[in-house]
């Protein structure tokens, strides 16, 4: 099991970049969450999911809630470097039309 980590990484203009590692799954959720809060949700998020291995529906529902939080307050979500399974999971779930992807 891969441990789970969020953190924000160095930023560029108005767009936070949020990378996550390891496993985003329902004991990892609260961790996410409360790196989320802390982001300016004005401003347009970035998600490096580069370095994530894992991301259960409990994982996906916290992206989900990201996005919904951040268009309501006037910014995006936009999610990167996703792998196939997790872009995969995105299209069958029907979330992948709420991101940018890139």
């Amino acid at each position: 099991m891969a441990v789970f980590e969020a953190r924000v990484a160095a930023t560029s203009g108005s767009r936070n970049r949020l990378v996550l590692s390891g496993e985003l799954d329902v004991v990892a959720r609260p961790t996410f969450d409360g790196v989320a809060a802390g982001l300016d949700l004005e401003d347009d998020i970035t998600v490096d999911l580069t370095e994530l291995t894992f991301i259960d529906s409990s994982g996906m529902l916290g992206l989900a809630s990201l996005q919904r939080l951040a268009e309501a307050a006037g910014g995006s979500v936009r999610l990167v470097n996703a792998d196939d399974r997790t872009l995969r999971l995105l299209r069958v779930s029907g979330l992948i039309d709420k991101f940018e992807v890139g």
